[in-house]
């Protein structure tokens, strides 16, 4: 049977199939410049993932449980990244048929495709499939919430508004940025719905489920620190190095207000170069594999950065390792030397040829606005040469804004900076417009999805390492754009 015949006969089939093959050739032709660790978060996932595995312990309180969980359930089949990757690359699969299910919910069947497929070809969602981060799990369970919420609509129940809540939570245990939406939602939901007692209580389920899942994290923080907090990545946050690793009554007020100051300076605090004296076994680590010297090793520029060992360090308590986690993180360091002991790897899908990487982060933009031919033809319609103008400008920002991976000659143009912020706001208009939907279509789904899309774009500087920051904001803007809620009960006013 050929391919179109499978698509006609079984869409969902041939729809995930489609996806599938989608993302595994993406990687293997990116395999080159992809590697598992994106930045210095990966490192924090995979470190806190292996050691998960092999102590049952999870010693940070800079990050949340959720993500490092998954990681080191996986890791006990086999403690290696690809592990993950392919965990990620299947799971992602599975996004394209959930988002296929939530747009059913809220448009016509045609559209609902239409969004699926959209999705299920974005040039940029496989690669993030590929790094140890938290987006696409993230997306999965959000999306799973989301679903649940609309499902509970049609069902006019409000336990699935209990169900959307714990999704919700373990979606903000893998990504803790998402902590404030589902209270947002919930709000804005109700001031939608005209201050509604039956959508407050609907509301209320949601925000107790909530709380639920996410109280024993901030009662477990509280325990180590005396503070209380969600993840120190939550802004208002007194040091990421130090406030939260304090325990109760370790320094008074002046001291923290001191060391604020010392990390918006940039400088390195006391209790920092404290603890990286617990580091012997990474030197020691170091010298049997280079037979050179510990500090020798450390100052090589050819060698990993020194800085990674002390992001290392930090996850753990202020006091040194006991012997058995040392002796994990030796293993750690010994099973991850391929690329412990070589230039930092997330500078080497920078140098990719700045022509692909254009190519790439171009077409992911036309993607979101068009939702195929008939919310294409829509947004030209409204906004004319507008939109086109912006697109213009956007792929541009891509080309010519400053980044590591172009030469330095076009850095230093005077105008890329100029580019780069008004390709930007190219995002911010998309968003904008998704909220102008909503509030005209006097359709509450679609007008609080805009919000919580200007809620994940917020960081919407072209380039890769920002674009993470905005992936869970495609589904979101897919379907807002696939058209008013058509069969969702009591959805539109």
């Amino acid at each position: 049977m050929r391919l179109p015949d499978v698509i006609r006969r079984r869409p969902t089939v041939g729809l995930l199939a489609a996806a599938l093959v989608w993302r595994v050739g993406a990687l293997w032709l990116h395999r080159r410049y992809l590697t598992p660790y994106f930045n210095l978060d990966s490192w924090e996932y995979d470190l806190l993932g292996y050691v998960f595995q092999a102590t049952g312990r999870f010693p940070a309180l800079g990050r949340t449980v959720g993500y490092p969980w998954i990681v080191g359930l996986l890791y006990r089949l086999a403690p290696l990244p690809v592990v993950v990757q392919v965990f990620q690359v299947l799971l992602d699969t599975l996004n394209v048929w959930l988002l296929r299910v939530t747009a059913a919910r809220m448009t016509s069947p045609r559209r609902a495709w239409s969004v699926a497929w959209v999705y299920a070809l974005n040039p940029l969602t496989p690669l993030y499939a590929g790094w140890l981060l938290t987006e696409i799990t993230f997306i999965t369970f959000w999306m799973l919430g989301l679903w649940l919420w609309l499902e509970g609509l049609r069902r006019t129940s409000w336990r699935w508004a209990v169900r959307a809540g714990l999704a919700f939570g373990i979606a903000t245990h893998i990504r803790s940025i998402h902590l404030p939406v589902p209270f947002v939602w919930g709000l804005a939901w109700w001031v939608f719905r005209r201050f509604s007692r039956r959508e407050a209580g609907r509301v209320a389920a949601l925000w107790l489920a909530y709380g639920l899942v996410l109280g024993p994290w901030f009662l477990r923080n509280y325990w180590h620190t005396g503070r209380w907090f969600f993840s120190s990545w939550i802004p208002a946050r007194l040091s990421y190095y130090d406030a939260v690793m304090a325990r109760p009554g370790q320094h008074d007020l002046a001291y923290w207000r001191r060391v604020v100051r010392e990390q918006q300076a940039g400088g390195l605090s006391p209790t920092l170069g404290y603890r990286l004296q617990t580091w012997g076994w990474v030197r020691r680590c170091g010298e049997a594999r280079e037979g050179i010297s510990a500090d020798t090793w450390l100052n090589r520029p050819s060698r990993f950065d020194p800085t990674v060992l002390a992001l290392l360090e930090k996850m753990f308590w202020p006091n040194p390792p006991d012997p058995r986690e040392a002796e994990v993180l030796q293993r750690f360091a010994v099973l991850r030397s391929p690329w412990l002991y070589r230039d930092p790897l997330w500078q080497t899908y920078d140098q990719k040829p700045a022509g692909l990487r254009g190519l790439i982060i171009a077409v992911e933009r036309p993607a979101y606005v068009g939702c195929l031919q008939e919310v294409g033809r829509r947004v030209l319609r409204a906004y004319g040469p507008g939109w086109v103008g912006m697109f213009v400008w956007n792929t541009a920002a891509t080309w010519l804004a400053p980044d590591p991976a172009y030469p330095v000659w076009l850095r230093r143009l005077p105008a890329s900076g100029l580019i780069r912020l008004v390709g930007a706001l190219f995002w911010y208009g998309l968003v904008g417009w998704s909220v102008g939907q909503g509030f005209r279509d006097r359709d509450a789904v679609r007008g609080i999805l805009g919000i919580i899309a200007f809620y994940f774009c917020f960081a919407a500087t072209p380039g890769i390492e920002f674009g993470r920051f905005r992936l869970p904001a495609v589904p979101v803007l897919l379907l807002v754009s696939a058209g008013q809620s058509e069969k969702v009960t009591g959805v539109t006013k």
